[in-house]
């Protein structure tokens, strides 16, 4: 503690002096000593050493400035906070009489100034060996390489902060928002009176009215990023080459079903530079044939045939990332690591009475289960099964036991196919999956 405080553009000082804390037997706190109370001192203890102290301000005297000074006027408990074993010979040298009575800045120098007791010198060097140089000071540990999922957010992230900031505050109102109204319906639901649910109804409509407001800016800051991600280094030319590769069959002669299938086409193949339409060296088919799902579920069995349900922009973009993702099997572990990581443990998922003892196996030290239990009354069949979480959509969660496949990418895909609502779903509930869209999309 530094108990010297000098006053600006006077040519005094003052300084604080403290006093221990007694206690009476019970250990209760005893009222401070006199002198101790009033505008000068602290009204609280403060802890000082490790111990609790009574403190006040104590001014010096005009041309008295120095530490020297403060410590001759100072109580002998507070010299001996700062002069300690020196403190009576402090006091011998500065008291009346004393070598330095007018001067207490000068045994503060004879006491302190070189760190040796008073009246002795400090012992000569003898001769000896030259000192070892320090030993180099070791580099500093390389920074852990990120995963290909990793640096994907990463640069989705870089990203989305030079074409919609906004995105990312809104990201931080939503984490604020959430435990504000979690508090906020606790505090509703145990109003004891009228007027307190009354008083915490008006703090819930508020607390969600700023979310509404941020959440109502989200369409034009997606339309931002969709548009950023359609900027592609294909030319139209290209654009068009790669579309006439592809066989249309089963489309019948609509011309405006036609037309809007190759215009949501062309918009994928802008977003995500071609990819899922071209040969990859890894040897796995792309793209070469789209057909109508005449079963009403599109699919993709990562051959060159993808079905896809009529007029369905989000399932056509669904079915194409399926091809995308198994040209690239960074994408795939990626995938699986991310639904794995968020999937309910045994024990959290047999807190849910439908799926307790009801896990088929274990994928990646997490319990799989039947989509069929997962989502009672669906129509998936028994082999489908999932990892189980509170995703944006159960289905993202679902394992391909020998496929080189999930569902992760294409429900991401589905969600920007279906514009900014899907879009803003997306990024309430997986930031992070967003991000890596986004940096996939400037991928060639």
């Amino acid at each position: 503690m530094e108990l010297l405080e000098k006053e600006e553009g006077e040519a005094k000082g003052s300084f604080l002096e403290a006093s221990p804390v007694q206690y009476d037997k019970r250990g209760k706190r005893l009222p401070p000593p006199a002198g101790y109370t009033g505008d000068n001192a602290y009204k609280r203890p403060m802890k000082i050493d490790g111990k609790q102290q009574w403190v006040r301000r104590r001014d010096l005297g005009p041309g008295q400035t120095t530490a020297g000074d403060m410590l001759q006027n100072a109580n002998e408990h507070s010299k001996r906070m700062v002069l300690g074993k020196h403190t009576e010979a402090f006091n011998k040298l500065t008291g009346k009489g004393g070598k330095y009575e007018k001067n207490p800045q000068g045994a503060v120098r004879e006491l302190l100034g070189n760190g040796l007791p008073p009246g002795s010198t400090a012992p000569r060097p003898t001769r000896g060996p030259k000192p070892k140089p320090p030993a180099p000071t070791p580099p500093p540990a390389p920074k852990p390489e990120l995963t290909p999922a990793k640096k994907l957010e990463a640069e989705g992230r870089d990203l989305m902060n030079k074409v919609a900031p906004q995105l990312q505050a809104n990201e931080s109102i939503r984490r604020k928002a959430k435990t504000v109204l979690t508090a906020r319906t606790n505090a509703l639901i145990n109003a004891a009176t009228p007027e307190a649910k009354a008083a915490a109804a008006t703090a819930y409509k508020r607390a969600a009215a700023i979310l509404d407001r941020s959440e109502a800016k989200l369409d034009g800051a997606m339309g931002k990023v969709l548009d950023f991600m359609s900027q592609t280094s294909m030319s139209k030319t290209d654009i068009k080459a790669t579309i006439d590769r592809v066989n249309f069959s089963g489309w019948g002669t609509n011309r405006a079903v036609n037309k809007e299938l190759k215009q949501n086409m062309t918009d994928f193949i802008k977003m995500f530079n071609g990819s899922g339409f071209t040969a990859t060296s890894n040897g796995h088919s792309w793209i070469k044939e789209v057909q109508p799902a005449l079963d009403g579920r599109g699919w993709n069995k990562l051959g060159h045939t993808v079905a896809v349900r009529v007029g369905n922009r989000g399932n056509l973009f669904h079915e194409l990332m399926h091809t995308v993702e198994s040209q690239r099997p960074w994408m795939v572990d990626a995938a699986r690591e991310w639904a794995a990581g968020r999937a309910d443990t045994l024990e959290q998922a047999n807190k849910l009475l439908k799926l307790r003892g009801m896990e088929s196996s274990t994928k990646l030290g997490k319990p799989i289960y039947r989509l069929a239990d997962i989502i009672p009354g669906s129509n998936y069949q028994n082999h489908e099964v999932a990892w189980n979480d509170d995703y944006l959509d159960p289905y993202m969660g679902k394992y391909y036991d020998q496929s080189n496949a999930t569902e992760v990418w294409t429900m991401a895909a589905e969600m920007f196919g279906t514009g900014p609502k899907g879009m803003r779903a997306l990024f309430a509930k997986h930031p992070d999956l967003f991000r890596m869209v986004v940096g996939l999309s400037r991928r060639n």
